[in-house]
This record gives C-alpha cells, sequence and structure tokens, in this order.
C-alpha cells in the first residue's frame, strides 16, 4: 500500500476501500506517511482542472492530525486566477481549515467517505472544519484526488 505512486485513482480508492483501517493506521504512523501525503497532495495539483475552477479564488488548509512524534502534517491548495497551487508550508489566509485524522483522509480523497458523513459521524475526533465551507465544495469539481468518483459535480447549493 506504500507505493502508491503510479497506482491508477480507481485502485487507489479500491485499496483504501479494501484495506481494514488498522493497516491504514499502521501505514499512515510509518515513516512512509509522508511519501503518502505528497503523492495525494501532489495528485491535486496535476489533476487539477481549471475548466471547472472559473472565478474560484480561495485557500484551504488541510490538518493532517496524529503524527507521529506528535502534531500534524499541514498543507495548503490555494487556487488563483486558474492555478492550483500546493506547499507544505502555508502563507495564505485560509477560507478553511480542515483538520482530519489520517486514515479519514485517505477515505476522504478517495470518495470512499464523505466530508458531511464524517463530520456528523465524528464531529469531534475526525474531521474538524474551520471557516467557510463553500470553497471546498466548489474545489471538489476543479481538483479530482485519488477518487474512483472525482468526476463527480460538486453539491448543488
Amino acid at each position: 500500500m506504500a507505493e502508491i505512486e503510479g497506482v491508477d485513482p480507481a485502485q487507489l480508492a479500491k485499496l483504501v476501500r479494501e484495506v481494514p483501517d488498522e493497516d491504514l493506521a499502521a501505514l499512515m504512523n510509518s515513516e512512509e506517511r509522508g511519501n503518502v501525503l505528497d503523492e495525494i497532495f501532489g495528485r491535486m495539483a496535476t489533476h487539477f482542472r481549471p475548466d471547472q475552477a472559473v472565478g474560484l479564488d480561495t485557500v484551504v488548509h488541510f490538518k493532517i492530525l496524529d503524527r507521529p512524534g506528535g502534531g500534524y502534517d499541514h498543507y495548503e491548495v490555494v487556487v488563483h486566477d486558474g492555478v492550483c497551487r500546493i506547499s507544505e508550508e502555508p502563507t495564505g489566509d485560509p477560507a478553511v481549515t480542515i483538520k482530519i485524522k489520517p486514515v479519514d483522509f485517505l477515505k476522504l480523497v478517495t470518495s470512499n467517505a464523505s466530508g458531511p458523513l464524517l463530520f456528523m459521524r465524528h464531529v469531534r475526533t475526525s474531521l474538524l472544519v474551520r471557516g467557510v465551507p463553500c470553497p471546498v465544495f466548489a474545489m471538489r469539481s476543479s481538483v479530482p484526488i485519488c477518487g474512483a468518483n472525482s468526476r463527480a459535480a460538486p453539491p448543488p447549493a
């Protein structure tokens, strides 16, 4: 599971769906965590669709919790002027900050779980959104990540 580079998005989604949570947690607690996160966030920029992001200017911070040794991994996604930029050194003022546990993050980005469902199921432990969530919904169609359903339209307003 640690070697996700080059794995087709549908295959990755299937792997995350079929691998037990304990094994996903072990992966995200291993030395491979950084490689997995870098690959996932790299795919956001690579698969960005500017035609789906017309008029979208936003900054979203992701805090992937429970990093081995303490703390969290912090990524910034900036969509501006039809360009998607990813950084591990956030500098912008986020419209939204998403704090999420690592296994739930893997499920979220592979479309094996929905943000609202994670929020309702684990209000205090799994997913915390600070800010206005609308930019996240708008980003969904322009920044497909790894899910089998990455072409899904954003939820209706």
